[in-house]
């Protein structure tokens, strides 16, 4: 695992920290992305609740941090007040969704450019080196795997830089934010919810074993069909 991300790191070279500062601002959207229904909660089960009902929809002792935050932040609950504070809970959520959005665009913008400009110097070092090998070396080498090296793999790493690494992020960034605005208002709910976690962490990591088989093998069959053309 170690070698893999040093190699990695060799291959993004001196774009890694935007890369990577990209990866940030994409955990910081998903994170703004997470408050948000949390937002549409306080709105029902707080404020407009409290004026249809006489009361909040949400007992004291169940209100968590993010409910006792708006509590102290919002204008007393007085009918004259509503409009003011609905406007204001518009104003928090109209405010999210624009920083979600800024912070997702600036960060794919981010890393598509550091994925190019990497991809792009690996290809010109590949290019380098294939330029400075041997005549002997062609004569042995199979020209299918060095067309294979030179094309399909740059592009596996490309996808894999681009793509995958950044669903990876996601998917765990948005995992980790429910998570916790599920237990922020009840654990036990949140536990179950999350219950089915184990198994499919460990069948994914199975399939992708397997696959990893199967991948290698239609590798070696493209090799094969390169040489042939």
């Amino acid at each position: 695992m170690t070698k893999n991300l040093r190699r990695l790191f060799a291959v993004l070279d001196r774009w890694k920290w935007r890369y990577f500062s990209a990866g940030l601002l994409m955990i910081l959207a998903i994170a703004l992305q997470s408050i948000e229904p949390r937002i549409i909660q306080v709105t029902v089960d707080y404020v407009i609740a409290h004026f249809q009902n006489g009361e909040s929809a949400v007992a004291v002792a169940q209100k968590d941090t993010v409910m006792r935050i708006f509590e102290q932040l919002l204008p007393a609950l007085e009918r004259e007040n509503l409009p003011v504070i609905l406007m204001m809970m518009g104003a928090v959520l109209l405010l999210l969704a624009v920083f979600r959005g800024g912070f997702s665009y600036i960060a794919q913008l981010m890393m598509a450019d550091s994925t190019e400009k990497a991809i792009k110097y690996l290809r010109d070092r590949l290019f380098s080196h294939v330029q400075k090998l041997p005549m002997a070396y062609f004569t042995t080498m199979p020209k299918g795997d060095l067309l294979q090296r030179s094309t399909g793999d740059i592009q596996t790493v490309r996808g894999f830089i681009h793509s995958h690494i950044v669903e990876v992020m996601r998917t765990i960034a948005l995992f980790g934010f429910s998570f916790a605005m599920m237990a922020s208002i009840n654990l036990e709910y949140a536990l179950m919810s999350t219950a089915l976690a184990p198994i499919l962490i460990v069948s994914s990591y199975v399939f992708f074993k397997k696959e990893r088989k199967n991948w290698e093998m239609v590798q070696d069959e493209a090799d094969k069909l390169d040489t042939v053309v």
